[in-house]
């Protein structure tokens, strides 16, 4: 068994049986304090980083071509090609191109999604809620290509009209018109097969001018108040 004895020169020190003499550690309790300063400040980034993603808006058609390039090559060639925005989009403009309305149906795309604009006359009476089967014949391609959007996409019908008050009878205000044109638009849609929980209406009356009437008489105001007569087709 190994003698133990106690060293002169180091007090509170032993030897072992190898000679062998502890030394005393010279890390201090202080020392570690800046690992809790780091931790904080890790949380503290963290938090940031998190707000800021939840306030952000994300453009899905970046997000979508990212995917794809992320997306194996072999998994892509098994896969059965699926609808995007970015090939939506080509569909409904081709759509457009071939009934020749580009004068009449505005295809946008944003962050958000694809907007396709129609003019009011092109679906509907002056006035009127009712869709003119004349015109809808004529726009069923452009409306075919958007109802075959993909399920985890959503369809907002936007009614807009111009700043001049309602004569008719049947709408107590430029409100109930926008509206009602909305619900037609759902309607037509929900005849199509799209699910109502995808769709949604949104009314705007008068309050979201596409040309502001600041300023104008004659030909140009009437020119303006034809440009915001218009219904809009969002897909999110």
């Amino acid at each position: 068994m190994a003698k133990e004895q106690k060293n002169d020169n180091q007090e509170g020190s032993v030897y072992d049986s190898f000679g062998y003499v502890p030394k005393k550690s010279k890390v201090q309790k202080s020392d570690g304090l800046w690992l809790t300063s780091f931790a904080d400040l890790t949380i503290l980034l963290m938090c940031f980083f998190v707000m800021q993603l939840s306030y952000s808006n994300t453009d899905k058609r970046k997000y979508e071509r990212v995917k794809s390039a992320m997306t194996p090559l072999s998994a892509k060639k098994l896969e059965k090609q699926v609808d995007n925005l970015e090939t939506l989009s080509k569909k409904i403009n081709k759509a457009i191109i071939d009934k020749k309305l580009e004068k009449s149906v505005v295809l946008k795309s944003d962050i958000n999604g694809l907007s396709i604009e129609f003019k009011d006359a092109m679906l509907f009476d002056v006035g009127s809620a009712d869709v003119d089967t004349k015109y809808a014949k004529i726009a069923d391609q452009v409306m075919g290509a958007i109802a075959k959007a993909p399920g985890d996409y959503r369809l907002i019908f936007e009614g807009h009209t111009d700043d001049l008050p309602v004569t008719s009878g049947k709408f107590r205000s430029n409100w109930d018109l926008s509206a009602a044109r909305g619900v037609a638009l759902l309607d037509s849609f929900r005849q199509r097969g799209v699910q109502e929980s995808r769709m949604s209406i949104q009314s705007y009356a008068h309050t979201r001018p596409k040309v502001v009437y600041t300023g104008l008489k004659g030909d140009p105001l009437k020119t303006a108040r034809a440009a915001n007569r218009r219904v809009v087709i969002r897909i999110e």
